[in-house]
């Protein structure tokens, strides 16, 4: 399939908000790449791509992840809205047909985050949590530190979503913690 084709499939499978938000990633994964110097084409595809299955019911997903051979951990499982990305992962490989490894663990890790990440999947991480249509107390300061120092960004946006998973009594999957935990030993702070 070609962008096209995947941007109109993925406008029929979402609500208009969602899909106005993966447009917003879409264009800020591009800016954000063109800023760092990597392959902007790309970015602007996973940016589109990677809630591309979000607004499916829990039981659609966990049906498309026993077709697709998409395997869920124990807290993905129990957190439900963990498992759009690593479903989303597996749908834009074997639907969409997009067989690029980067744009594969970009879209997988967009959610949970993970130790050691490339560039290119903190760029689509950062730019799901700073796209223009989001609102929120600390996203000027994400969106200023993501061209200043994608890391700081990254640590930022990783300690304000543990908060709030906390704050709202839920698991914390234990590759967020495992990003922290990396970048904090890297020597990134706040």
């Amino acid at each position: 399939m070609n962008i096209r084709e995947i941007e109109q499939c993925i406008k029929s499978m979402t609500k208009e908000t969602r899909f106005n938000h993966s447009k917003g990633v879409q264009k800020t994964a591009g800016d954000l790449a063109r800023h760092y110097g990597l392959d902007v084409e790309k970015a602007e595809l996973a940016g589109l791509m990677h809630d591309c299955v979000k607004n499916l019911t829990v039981e659609e997903m966990l049906k498309l992840c026993d077709e697709l051979g998409c395997e869920l951990d124990f807290v993905t499982r129990r957190e439900y809205k963990l498992i759009h990305a690593p479903l989303g992962a597996y749908y834009s490989k074997k639907i969409f047909a997009v067989d690029d490894e980067e744009i594969f663990n970009s879209i997988y890790w967009h959610t949970t985050a993970k130790a050691n990440m490339t560039l290119f999947e903190k760029i689509i991480y950062v730019a799901d949590v700073i796209e223009p249509n989001r609102k929120y107390d600390i996203v000027d300061e994400l969106r200023r530190l993501a061209y200043e120092d994608i890391d700081v960004a990254m640590l930022k946006i990783l300690n304000y979503t543990i908060n709030k998973q906390l704050a709202a009594g839920k698991m914390l999957h234990s590759e967020t913690i495992n990003a922290r935990n990396y970048l904090i030993a890297k020597g990134v702070n706040v």
